[in-house]
């Protein structure tokens, strides 16, 4: 986008967000004629160029350069039909995104979202006749696509399968024996850990997660992550691909 047309756009953003009192959203300037993918090269996304010109509050800024990668994924990611989106709507329609959700609720969020949209219905085809054949769709297309970080770059930011525990204290003791190749689950301190893998490298400080290779574990950080509590500082989230953590059904 030539800098002229960068200036012309972000007119366009100061006088619709005068009008309606609102800033607008990339599907509104594409509408209205202008192309958000066009900004890619001079701010990464449409949400980058929100960002550049002050669209975005304290919390939305600290947000947008938190997850950034993943968010510009978002406006590049390859995409068979309108199943990556819809699993997305469905689980921001069911407030579990961020977050997770059983494949049942979800297959169930996916089926409203498609009762009220002829198109998404014919996406979904014969596959929304029955949850069977529902589920057995969305995890072939497109869940392993998003655990397997298939159109993001090669970085899955979602999980298939995974284990988490609210009160380490009163943990099942079957869910104890739910374990890595390592030896490590919901439960394991932190020196655990850092016996198996070394000192960790926290890709969220606030939530405690760490990536190794397939998995993503999250740790109840007893005092920070830079100076743990060794032995206090125990996983509560086990988050694995498929081939992550075998003995999980």
């Amino acid at each position: 986008m030539t800098a002229n047309r960068l200036d012309t756009l972000k007119r366009y953003y100061e006088d619709f967000t005068l009008l309606h009192g609102a800033r607008p959203r990339a599907v509104e300037a594409f509408h209205d004629g202008y192309n958000p993918h066009a900004l890619r090269r001079q701010t990464g996304s449409w949400l980058g160029f929100v960002a550049s010109v002050g669209g975005l509050d304290a919390e939305q800024a600290r947000t947008h350069d938190r997850h950034r990668a993943f968010l510009d994924a978002l406006e590049t990611t390859e995409m068979t039909r309108s199943y990556k989106m819809l699993v997305l709507l469905a689980m921001l329609n069911e407030d579990r995104f961020p977050g997770e959700i059983t494949i049942a609720e979800l297959g169930e969020a996916v089926l409203t979202l498609a009762s009220r949209n002829h198109r998404l219905r014919e996406d979904l085809g014969p596959s929304a006749e029955t949850p069977e054949a529902l589920r057995a769709h969305l995890e072939r297309n497109p869940i392993e696509a998003w655990t397997g970080g298939r159109g993001t770059g090669g970085t899955p930011y979602f999980s298939q399968f995974a284990y988490r525990s609210e009160d380490l204290a009163t943990l099942d003791p079957i869910a104890r024996g739910l374990t890595t190749e390592d030896g490590l689950t919901i439960g394991s301190t932190y020196d655990d850990f850092v016996a198996v893998f070394d000192i960790p490298d926290f890709v969220d400080a606030e939530l405690g997660l760490v990536r190794e290779g397939e998995v993503t574990f999250g740790f109840d950080v007893i005092g920070s992550t830079d100076s743990p509590d060794g032995a206090a500082t125990r996983i509560w989230y086990v988050g694995a691909g498929e081939d992550g953590c075998p003995d999980f059904p």
